[in-house]
């Protein structure tokens, strides 16, 4: 994910060389792409799934209403505060928030 420097061999996903694809093409390789979501979600104690939401929002077809269609869960937890989501929930909202 472009973490660290290689200095040598190929990387291969799915049967293909992407060694020289940049990282931020790499979510897009078909199929399905290659993202990373770190362990560590950095989430505010104090902000709701929808503060998190809002504060990472930028122009395009990602805002609310298409993150909880994928996530529902997201909205049904949407008013709880970032310290009271489970892990998996908490990597929902860690990555959408990237």
């Amino acid at each position: 994910m472009g973490l660290t420097d290689m200095h040598g061999g190929d990387v291969h996903f799915r049967g293909k060389k992407i060694t020289g694809v940049a990282t931020q093409r790499r979510a897009h390789l078909q199929p399905g792409g290659l993202v990373w979501v770190p362990q560590e979600r950095k989430m505010f104690p104090s902000l709701t799934v929808e503060e998190h939401l809002t504060v990472v929002a930028r122009p395009g077809h990602w805002n609310l209403q298409r993150v909880y269609e994928i996530f529902p869960r997201l909205h049904e937890r949407r008013q709880n505060l970032g310290n009271q989501l489970s892990g998996g929930e908490q990597q929902m909202v860690g990555h959408r928030a990237r």
